[in-house]
């Protein structure tokens, strides 16, 4: 298959293993012994044609140490325990080292695999495992035709995830219990999307907490600390410690930087789960605000951070990474969800179904003629309302992306042939039938008004909701 379509996700089909406690190679062996099979291909008829059917492994992808299991690496406490280069463990969170001089290659890996089984002594095969950064026992998936290294990428859900539990049991763990009191009680007034669920606890459930819920904290929390930390918030002895390693003149700085690290732990995050990143400008933008991150942690608890290696992970993706611009073709039907009744349209501000009572008609018209050039006078003056909407991107490589849209979000948007985004609340999912009886959807925005200023401290643009 050509590699074009072979990326594509419609030509992969996605297994989960989870042992639960067991073995994986016991648990996964039957499932391999399929595999290999499928590898070597097999005639298959279908309505009386024989096709000629082959598959194989595309890419497998585990937290961090069961990552290195499967790829056949040392763990990440070993000497040198990185999946993708040889990075000795005291260098994980050094900028200038060689990635691709020192990265690991799957021809590289082959030698030293068979130097290692080589050997007949355990202490020289202890040593050279030891020396490579390799297994001495075969991986699950050795069995298959696969490459060690790409075929197992980094997990940068996991890695930027636990990136972010560690900075929140490090941000509680400097608090007075007035900085805690103050904390919660911010944390229970946060303005929060509609769609999410209550998170617990912070100070006393965070060890709890799911992966998704540090990442909806990363969200909120610069925000949270920028209303409710101060000097008095934060332990004398970190206070102290960290203006003198950091030089700062007085104790607000300190304070200050906390809000700005988690301000940058934001942003990174938000760069590295974006869908779209330009070829090359986004690609070194990402770099660039990772390493500020890295360095900002550091600072700010250095013996939490230095040399951790979900920071290496995150500094290691963006150089393995192939970049694609992505273009957008055409996005699937649209499904719509709750259906407003007269009740939730009038609560939500509207008057009615009708376009000119509720002062649409207008805008609707506009729209028409300036996305789909249709001039015509409508002959449906009604619409209907819905509580959310759900669509597909589809690119013109295969791949796709998944939409959700829900009234009363906030959501950031890219306006036609405008090079800024604008925020804005959805106030109305709207369906609306044009003449020849097909249907459109239309977004009702109130759009947030931008002052045109920059918080000094989070480095963010303020609007007024």
């Amino acid at each position: 298959m050509p590699h074009q379509l072979r990326k594509q996700l419609r030509n992969h089909f996605v297994i989960s293993f989870v042992p639960f406690g067991g073995d994986i190679q016991d648990f996964i062996k039957p499932f391999l012994e399929e595999l290999k099979k499928l590898e070597k291909g097999f005639v298959m008829n279908l309505n009386g044609i024989n096709y000629w059917i082959m598959g194989g492994l595309g890419v497998f992808t585990a937290d961090l140490p069961q990552g290195n299991d499967i790829a056949g690496v040392l763990r990440h406490n070993a000497y040198r325990g990185c999946r993708s280069c040889k990075v000795p463990k005291e260098q994980l969170t050094d900028l200038s080292y060689d990635i691709y001089y020192y990265g690991r290659y799957r021809q590289i890996t082959d030698k030293e695999f068979q130097l290692i089984n080589e050997q007949i002594s355990s202490n020289a095969k202890s040593r050279f495992c030891s020396q490579y950064g390799l297994r001495s026992l075969p991986g699950p998936l050795d069995l298959l035709l696969h490459d060690h290294h790409l075929h197992t990428p980094q997990d940068a859900y996991h890695a930027v995830a636990g990136k972010i539990a560690r900075l929140l049991d490090c941000t509680c763990s400097i608090l007075t219990a007035y900085g805690e009191s103050n904390l919660i009680n911010c944390w229970k007034n946060i303005e929060v999307p509609v769609q999410w669920s209550r998170l617990p606890n912070p100070i006393t459930h965070r060890c709890s907490f799911m992966m998704s819920d540090n990442l909806r904290i990363l969200m909120i929390f610069p925000f949270i600390l920028n209303r409710c930390l101060t000097v008095n918030s934060i332990k004398e002895d970190y206070l102290n410690s960290t203006c003198n390693r950091l030089h700062f003149s007085c104790q607000i700085e300190v304070r200050d930087y906390i809000i700005y690290t988690w301000a940058l732990s934001a942003k990174a995050a938000k760069e590295v789960f974006s869908i779209t990143i330009q070829r090359s400008a986004g690609y070194f933008k990402l770099q660039a605000i990772l390493n500020e991150e890295l360095e900002a942690l550091i600072k700010l608890f250095p013996d939490k951070f230095q040399n951790l290696p979900n920071l290496h992970i995150n500094h290691n993706s963006t150089i393995i990474a192939n970049p694609n611009l992505l273009n957008y073709s055409e996005h699937s039907e649209i499904k719509l969800g709750q259906k407003w009744n007269k009740h939730q349209i009038e609560t939500a501000g509207f008057v009615s179904t009708s376009l000119e009572t509720n002062n649409l008609l207008r805008e609707i018209i506009n729209a028409y003629s300036s996305y789909y050039s249709f001039e015509q006078a409508l002959l449906e003056p009604r619409v209907c309302f819905y509580e959310n909407a759900i669509y597909t991107i589809c690119q013109s490589n295969g791949d796709y992306y998944d939409i959700r849209l829900k009234v009363g979000e906030i959501v950031e948007v890219k306006l036609f042939e405008e090079d800024d985004s604008k925020f804005g609340k959805i106030t109305g999912i709207i369906e609306h039938l044009w003449n020849n009886g097909q249907a459109f959807i239309f977004l009702c925005f109130k759009w947030l008004e931008n002052f045109n200023e920059l918080d000094s401290l989070l480095e963010c643009s303020i609007y007024y909701i």
